[in-house]
């Protein structure tokens, strides 16, 4: 069975349980008025945009763990490397650059050449790196940082062995996660009906249909303080890999859910939201 089957059969699974009375999921009690089509559409909201992400983080790790096979023979620069380093930045619209590191973590290489301003940088220590040269290559994918493009974004990396297994240097890509979420939002049925939020498990807001909140730490963050309730569904989903809740904002009721997306070594909570 696929991971997609997998994931529908979850979130159908989910939506029994919520329109049962006083069922409790993740230790959250579901109210039993909630209207159950809207929940049906939210669930499967849900999971049409947990699909689209995964997929497409897939795409780019994919071609990442390609691109550093086909490296072992080329080598981190030249011609050959250029052209691997291309076709890497070409096959997912949502790449920024694409570049090889030596040992030192400097930038040797990058494509497209609009990039070339970050050659010779220093991209810092990749300690999340999977260096592990027995067995396939496995990309590893950080959190929001800082990029030395100037900007804030997500880097994704894999190692480069020589034929002999060495370590000779790292592929990796950056890209703009918001611009992600928001195309596989857009490529979801009827996916504007609803609010939907990508937070990292510290709180970090990746993307939220309410642009003020992305780029901010939704736990820490002092503006949102007033609003205990809103800071407590953040905390119940930082804490599970999924669930529904209750919140009022602004005197409105609203309802979420939430799953996890898993990819690369980092976890990210898609939620959807909807008033109840």
């Amino acid at each position: 069975m696929n991971k997609s089957k997998l994931i529908i059969i979850f979130l159908a699974v989910l939506l029994i349980a919520s329109i049962g009375a006083n069922v409790f999921f993740a230790g959250f009690t579901i109210a039993p008025n909630s209207n159950d089509q809207t929940k049906l559409g939210m669930v499967s909201a849900l999971s049409q945009v947990q699909v689209n992400i995964d997929r497409e983080l897939q795409r780019i790790g994919c071609s990442l763990a390609y691109a550093s096979e086909q490296l072992t023979n080329t080598g981190l620069t030249g011609v050959q490397a250029d052209a691997i380093l291309s076709a890497l930045a070409a096959n997912s619209t949502f790449i920024i650059d694409a570049g090889t590191e030596d040992l030192n973590n400097i930038m040797v290489a990058v494509q497209p050449p609009s990039c070339s301003n970050v050659l010779g940088l220093d991209v810092g220590e990749q300690t999340w790196l999977n260096t592990n040269p027995h067995g396939s290559i496995k990309p590893m994918m950080t959190p929001v940082i800082p990029l030395v493009e100037g900007s804030e974004g997500i880097a994704m990396a894999a190692p480069i062995f020589n034929t002999n297994k060495e370590m000779i240097g790292t592929v990796s890509v950056i890209f703009n996660p918001q611009e992600l979420v928001s195309a596989c939002i857009a490529q979801t049925t009827e996916g504007d009906k609803y609010e939907f939020a990508v937070m990292q498990t510290d709180g970090y807001c990746i993307y939220d249909s309410e642009p003020e909140y992305q780029g901010i730490n939704l736990l820490t963050n002092t503006t949102l303080s007033d609003y205990n309730l809103i800071i407590n569904s953040v905390r119940q989903t930082a804490e599970y890999i999924s669930g529904y809740y209750l919140y009022d904002y602004e005197g409105t009721n609203w309802q979420l859910y939430w799953t996890t997306i898993n990819a690369f070594g980092q976890d990210w909570r898609l939620s959807v939201h909807h008033s109840a």
